[in-house]
């Protein structure tokens, strides 16, 4: 075995690593932008100085999550059509005061 063997060797470990190391960004940056796509707030209501509620859309389904400086829980999986129900029920709820 030859020095050149050795070079050649090496020269194509490190072109595979590259290659490896290349392919792995690109497929992280991928899955980000595929998941950024399938999550999104759609509100948000300030509780206390600490704490929120957020309807959270997941793949075309809402969830309404809890969320405090030291959790985040998911309360209750919301059924489609939603928005009506609790735009009318702040409506209500601003007309009582």
């Amino acid at each position: 075995m030859t020095i050149g063997y050795y070079i050649q060797t090496l020269v194509s470990f490190g072109l595979i690593v590259a290659l490896l190391w290349v392919s792995l960004k690109y497929i992280k940056k991928l899955q980000i932008k595929r998941l950024a796509n399938d999550m999104a707030v759609i509100d948000r209501l300030q509780v206390s100085k600490t704490s929120s509620l957020l309807i959270v859309q997941i793949r075309k389904q809402e969830y309404l999550v809890g969320v405090t400086e030291n959790d985040v829980k998911i309360l209750d999986k919301l059924k489609t059509g939603h928005k009506e129900e609790i735009a009318l029920n702040s409506d209500a709820a601003e007309e009582k005061k």
